[in-house]
C-alpha cells in the first residue's frame, strides 16, 4: 500500500513496489482499500469488518496481486537474459506495455502491427475495419479481456446490426475478436471466465449472385476496348483472373515472372498460404507477353519493394480496377455488377455447367465458403484441375 500521504479515512492506492539496484518504482493496481484489509507479511488483502472491501473481492483482488507479480517476474526473467544490464526504467517501462494489453483495443493495436511486419496487411486491414467498428460501439470506453462478455458480444452485434451490417460482415468482426481473445489468452492474460464465444450462435447470409453465363464471359473478350487502355486493362485482369481458373485478384498483381516455370505458374494464396499450380494456357500467355516488362511482376501494378507502399498500391489498384469493371458492366448490360471477384465465382460457376463433379470444384464458392472449395481442389491432381480449365476456357470461345 501506498501510505505516504496519510489520510484520517485510512484508505490508500493498492500498488506494486519494484525495489532494482538500490532503486524504486511503484505502480498502481487501480485498487484503494483501508489498512485493516491488508496484511503486509502475507501481501494479500484479507478481510476486515472496519475495511472498505468485501469478502467476494478477496478473491479477485488478490489473483489480480499474484497475476502482476507473476507477469514482472517472467519480464525481470526475459530481460535478464536478452538485455543484460537493462535498468528499472526499461523494466517497468516493459511491464506496463505488457499490462496495457490487458485492454482489448492495445491488444488488437500490437496484433495489427504485427500482421503488417509479416507482410499480412490484408488481414491486418480486416482487423483494422473490426477496431474501428468495436471503438465505435464503445464511444472512447475501454475495456478488458475480462469485461469482454457473453452480453457484451451480443450488445454490440445487435449495435451492428441496427447500423445496417451485413451479417457476413458481422461475422468478420466476431470472427477476428474471438482469433484476438483466444491469443490473448494463450498469453496468459487473466479472461476471467469461460469464452464468451462459446454459446454464440452467429447468423449466415448467402451472398449475392457472383457469377456471369459463358455468354456474357464471351462478351467481356470480345468487347473492342482498343480506344481505351485503361479499360482494356482492367478487362485483360478480370480475364487473367479467370484463364488462371479464378486466381483472386491480390495474388494476380504480385505475381512475379520468376514464379513461371515451363510453363507452370507457381504462386502461394495471398489469403490461405496454400500453394497453387496453373498451367498457362494459351490466352493466359498472350495477357503474360502483351504486359511483360522490365517490372519483375507479370502486370502492372505493384512498382515498388517497400512492402508498405506495395500493399498501398495493391488496395489502390484494387479499387480502381473494380471502378473501371463496373464501368464495362454498366456498358455490356450485364445482370451483375462487375467485379475481380465475379472471374472466380464464374470460372467455378461454368465448371459446374460442363459436367464436372461438386466434389472437383466444390458448390462451395460464393454459397458456402471459400475454404471449402479449396478443400475439394486440394485432393485432385493439378494435371486434372488443368484441364477442367482448358474445357473451361474452350466453352467460352464457342460463344465469340
Amino acid at each position: 500500500m501506498n501510505t505516504h500521504r496519510r489520510n484520517d479515512c485510512e484508505i490508500y492506492p493498492l500498488i506494486i513496489r519494484v525495489v532494482y539496484h538500490r532503486r524504486k518504482s511503484e505502480y498502481s493496481l487501480g485498487w484503494k482499500i483501508h489498512t485493516s484489509n491488508f496484511s503486509a507479511d502475507r501481501e494479500r488483502v484479507v478481510y476486515s469488518s472496519t475495511g472498505n472491501l468485501k469478502r467476494k473481492d478477496l478473491g479477485l483482488i488478490n489473483d489480480a496481486i499474484s497475476q502482476e507479480r507473476e507477469r514482472l517476474l517472467k519480464i525481470f526473467a526475459f530481460l535478464q537474459q536478452n538485455m543484460p544490464g537493462f535498468s528499472l526504467s526499461q523494466l517497468m517501462d516493459k511491464y506496463r506495455m505488457e499490462r496495457n494489453l490487458r485492454y482489448v483495443d492495445a491488444f488488437i493495436v500490437r496484433e495489427i502491427e504485427r500482421l503488417r511486419q509479416e507482410g499480412r496487411s490484408g488481414t491486418a486491414g480486416l482487423y483494422l475495419s473490426g477496431l474501428y467498428s468495436l471503438r465505435r460501439f464503445l464511444r472512447g470506453q475501454k475495456i478488458t479481456f475480462r469485461e469482454l462478455t457473453y452480453c457484451f458480444l451480443t450488445d454490440y452485434i445487435h449495435f451492428l446490426r441496427m447500423r445496417g451490417i451485413s451479417e457476413n460482415t458481422v461475422n468478420m468482426y466476431i470472427r477476428n475478436l474471438r482469433a484476438v481473445y483466444n491469443k490473448a489468452q494463450k498469453q496468459g492474460i487473466n479472461m476471467g471466465c469461460e469464452s464468451p464465444f462459446r454459446e454464440l450462435k452467429l447468423q449466415t447470409q448467402e451472398t449475392a449472385k457472383r457469377a456471369l453465363c459463358k455468354h456474357d464471359i464471351a462478351r467481356i473478350v470480345s468487347v473492342d476496348l482498343s480506344s481505351e487502355p485503361l479499360l482494356d486493362r482492367a478487362r485483360d485482369l478480370f480475364m487473367f483472373s479467370f484463364y488462371a481458373r479464378g486466381m483472386p485478384f491480390v495474388d494476380i498483381v504480385f505475381l512475379k515472372h520468376d514464379s513461371i516455370i515451363n510453363g507452370i505458374i507457381y504462386y502461394e494464396r495471398n489469403k490461405t498460404g496454400q500453394r497453387m499450380q496453373v498451367r498457362v494456357i494459351p490466352p493466359l500467355a498472350a495477357l503474360i507477353e502483351k504486359y511483360r516488362s522490365s517490372y519483375p511482376y507479370v502486370l502492372p501494378y505493384i512498382t515498388s519493394f517497400s512492402d508498405r507502399t506495395s500493399y498501398m498500391q495493391y488496395r489502390y489498384a484494387l479499387g480502381n480496377v473494380n471502378r473501371l469493371l463496373k464501368r464495362l458492366g454498366r456498358r455490356l448490360h450485364l445482370p451483375l455488377v462487375l467485379t475481380t471477384y465475379v472471374a472466380r465465382h464464374s470460372w467455378a460457376t461454368i465448371a459446374k455447367e460442363e459436367g464436372f463433379s461438386i466434389a472437383s470444384i466444390s458448390e462451395g464458392l460464393g454459397h458456402t465458403s471459400e475454404a471449402t472449395t479449396q478443400i475439394y481442389l486440394q485432393s485432385f491432381n493439378s494435371e486434372v484441375i488443368d484441364k477442367i480449365n482448358e474445357q473451361v476456357v474452350a466453352s467460352i470461345g464457342r460463344h465469340i
